[in-house]
Order: C-alpha cells, then structure tokens, then sequence
C-alpha cells in the first residue's frame, strides 16, 4: 500500500469537491480555528490537525462502543438518558454541544431533552 502514502515533503493533497453525502465546505484563509470543517493543514496547529469541527468552532464528540452490544450508554454526558430505555442503538454516534458549547442548554445543563415540550435541544445529535 506504498502507493497511498503520502511522498516526504510533498506538498498538502488538494482537497476534494464537495460530495452531496457531506456538506462541509473547505475554506483556504487561514483562521485561528474552522467552523463546519476539518482543521486540515499546516496553517492549524498540529493537536488540531485532523480534528472535525462544528459551525460554532467546536470540535464534534464522536463515542463509540468498546463491545459487540452495538449500543451506547451515554449516561455520564446527559443525565437524562440514565437507563436501559435510553440506550443508544447504534455501535457509533456523534454529537455537537451547539452554540452554547455546554452539554444541554441553558436551564436544562448536562441532559439533552429540555424540560419544555415545546422548546428543541440545544446540542444536535447524530441519532435522532
């Protein structure tokens, strides 16, 4: 598999074209961090270099199951879904802390449901 690997010193790949799957959007001015992108690189430090963020700069949480379950038990990040009825089905999930870049919101911290029927979460989640 030699023929992947990048040559030493050759100069960064050009990015590819946006793909309709993916809606992030490259952007060539440098900036102290990315919004809706990869941190991709030299222009970025190296720890951020990789790294996908949402569009309030933040990185996404991504968690994985560690065992053949195929479900995630996300209890220690949103209190609120303490429970083997709110166990995330799915062997991999991802998560944005939103705006606000707390989990939960404002008057609701550390659950991802608001207390108000009628009020949306604040962190966007990939399983839902």
């Amino acid at each position: 598999m030699t023929g992947c690997l990048p040559k030493p010193n050759a100069s960064p790949p050009t990015p590819p074209p946006p793909s309709p799957c993916c809606e992030c959007a490259y952007d060539s001015k440098p900036k102290a961090l990315p919004r809706s992108g990869f941190a991709d690189g030299p222009k970025f430090p190296e720890s951020l270099q990789g790294c996908l963020f949402d569009p309030w700069g933040r990185q996404y949480c991504i968690v994985f199951t560690m065992d053949d379950s195929g479900t995630l038990d996300l209890s220690a990040i949103y209190s609120d879904l303490a429970g083997p009825e709110n166990l995330i089905r799915m062997p991999v999930a991802a998560f944005s802390l939103g705006k606000d870049g707390i989990v939960g919101g404002k008057g609701y911290e550390e659950k991802l449901r608001p207390s108000s029927p009628n009020e949306k979460p604040d962190d966007a989640v990939s399983w839902q």
